[in-house]
């Protein structure tokens, strides 16, 4: 406890590690010879990734336990006295398979990095051909999760039916990362789950922060707006069939702006299908139209996918989402954010 010169006191933040490792805590083992760890949770596309530090002038972590690749790592930290709350907050950052190791020196200092998708599985690495054929979206990610040991959790508002898709020496992960791509449907892997959901669903969420600046818990920040390839207020789907020479056309358009054009070529057979398209890439197009960089204290509430308040910078004040969130242990417990502003109209 810290005592105040005007005698008010209040209770020092503290941060405790995690680690099951093959289902063995080793977190006291490990206590001692730890220097860092950081946890870098991804909204969509690429897998979560851990990153333990440790001292080595022993050689233990390079001799007798040095950890094989394909092991299994689950972490999680707990928070004591954050936020002004005096109770434990506990965060799972997830299950990890380990695929890297590295040893720098001197002194001997080992890196131990493990990643959500499972390594000891063909979801990312072997290559397929393989026809699907009146089949829903979320059939398709619930027999890739399947066959990867993961469960899936489909949380989109539609499911697109394929009368036949062709998945053409692609890896499963591949294959389904294009599916949902132009569906405008955003896809992780996180703690042993296949994960599929709208963003632009999640933009309307609840902020459950609000950054404000000025504000002690803010170390750094920064912002980015641009219009290179972006701040398009108007996309164009067009398509002509080649066997018909029927062409296919639809423009949608935002409301209340003025600007580029995008143009699409890419293959549609309705209009109502030109339509979802226009919208999914003009999404894709705008959202890194305006961006934001903070590095904050730690706080367990700032994950990817969740949206907050950014307030007292003027003109990049607004409602941004979380596109990644890298929590780090070092010593005490920050966490650097990359954000985009939220979108309005699509």
């Amino acid at each position: 406890m810290i005592v105040l010169d005007n005698g008010e006191s209040f209770l020092a933040r503290r941060v405790h590690l995690n680690i099951v490792y093959q289902k063995a805590n080793i977190s006291e083992d490990i206590a001692k010879y730890m220097l860092s760890a950081s946890y870098t949770d991804n909204a969509s596309e690429t897998a979560d990734d851990l990153d333990i530090t440790l001292e080595d002038k022993e050689g233990l972590w390079h001799g007798d336990w040095l950890p094989k690749k394909g092991d299994q790592i689950h972490a999680s930290f707990y928070v004591e006295n954050w936020n002004g709350k005096k109770n434990k907050q506990m965060f799972s950052c997830g299950v990890f398979t380990i695929d890297k190791f590295d040893l720098n020196g001197p002194p001997d200092i080992v890196s131990i990095k493990g990643q959500s998708v499972p390594v000891h599985t063909d979801i990312k690495n072997t290559k397929k051909t393989k026809s699907w054929k009146k089949i829903n979206l979320s059939k398709i990610a619930k027999d890739i999760a399947s066959a990867a040991g993961l469960t899936c959790m489909f949380e989109c508002k539609d499911d697109v039916c394929y009368e036949n898709v062709d998945q053409v020496k692609q890896s499963d992960i591949v294959f389904l990362q294009s599916l949902c791509k132009r569906s405008g449907i955003s896809l992780k892997v996180t703690a042993n789950k296949l994960v599929l959901f709208n963003e632009a669903t999640y933009e309307k969420k609840q902020p459950v922060l609000k950054i404000e600046k000025g504000n002690a818990d803010v170390l750094s920040y920064s912002f980015s707006s641009e219009t290179t390839d972006t701040a398009y207020s108007k996309c164009t789907v067009k398509y002509t069939d080649p066997k018909t020479n029927k062409t296919v056309s639809y423009t949608h358009s935002i409301e209340g702006t003025k600007g580029k054009t995008l143009k699409v070529n890419e293959q549609v057979k309705c209009a109502d299908e030109a339509e979802k398209l226009a919208q999914n890439r003009l999404r894709e197009k705008n959202k890194q139209e305006n961006t934001a960089n903070f590095s904050l204290m730690g706080d367990i509430r700032l994950v990817a996918g969740v949206t907050v308040i950014v307030q007292g910078w003027k003109a990049f004040d607004g409602k941004y989402i979380i596109q990644k969130a890298t929590h780090n242990i070092i010593g005490g417990y920050t966490v650097d954010i990359e954000l985009t502003k939220c979108l309005e109209g699509y």
